[in-house]
Order: C-alpha cells, then structure tokens, then sequence
C-alpha cells in the first residue's frame, strides 16, 4: 500500500462509490487519512501504524481489541463496576485464557498483539546506563528498546 489511496478505492474494491467516500471522510475525520480533495486520499502517520509491512505496525493491536470478542465484553464495562464480576467470563462463560484455548485465530492475534505492544513499550522505556561517578541505579532515557545493565 502506498502513501496514497488509489484513485478509485471503490473500483478497487469493488464497493459502492458514495459509501466508499464517506467511509474513507470518516478515516481522516479519525486521522487515519489526510483529505487531499481532487488529489484523493493520503495515508497520515497514524494511518500508516495500521500497515502490517512495517515494525512498528499496531496492526495485530488494533484487531484484537476491535474484535467482536473483545467488544461484546466491553459492552458489559458498567455492570463489571457495578457488580466486581468479570465481563468476559459474565460474556462467555470462560475465562479470556479459555476463550484463547478454544478459538485459535484470536489466540494467535491476542499473541501477535501482545507482542507488538510490548516493541512499543520498549521502544520508549528508560535504558539504564551508567558513566564515571555515577551510581549504577541512575538511568538515561534513551528509547532505544534495548537494555544495558550494569556489571
């Protein structure tokens, strides 16, 4: 996919044209597409994390906690608060692990996902290091994702 939408995405897609356009109005009204008027649509940096061909992608991320599993417990948010019970074991009759043992696709995607929330935690987390004179708890946040203890 390239930083531009092609210029006829319901062609592409074989999707209704005015249905296509409010779909992709309704991108960049989440700023995941830039309106470029007669120029189409272009795909901002935020639209661009949705991309799976790029490390960084929140891809995984964003399906599991869309996914029709995930939603039907969020519904349940206010009667959790309200009762302390468990949406999703209230939802399914299982515990989340259960769930993920019993449906395969979603184990593998809450996998995938966890994984790239974890490569963008790190990504931003202190790296501990230490110079002359420092003590070895003192840390410098450099972001870069990967960790150097002291000896």
């Amino acid at each position: 996919m390239s930083a531009h939408c092609s210029p006829d995405p319901a062609a592409e897609g074989a999707a209704h044209p005015q249905a296509m356009h409010r779909l992709l109005h309704a991108l960049a009204g989440l700023g995941l597409l830039a309106d470029r008027g007669a120029a189409g649509f272009a795909i901002t940096s935020t639209g661009a994390l949705l991309r799976t061909d790029r490390p960084d992608s929140l891809h995984s991320f964003v399906r599991m906690f869309t996914d029709p599993a995930m939603i039907a417990s969020w519904r349940r948010l206010e009667d959790s608060v309200r009762t302390g019970r468990t949406a999703f074991d209230e939802v399914f009759g299982t515990d989340f692990f259960g769930y993920l043992e019993q449906n395969p696709e979603l184990s593998a995607l809450f996998n995938a996902s966890m994984s790239q929330g974890t490569h963008g935690t790190a990504a931003v987390l202190p790296v501990p290091t230490t110079s002359p004179g420092s003590p070895p708890w003192s840390t410098s946040a450099v972001g870069t994702g990967h960790c150097s203890l002291p000896s």
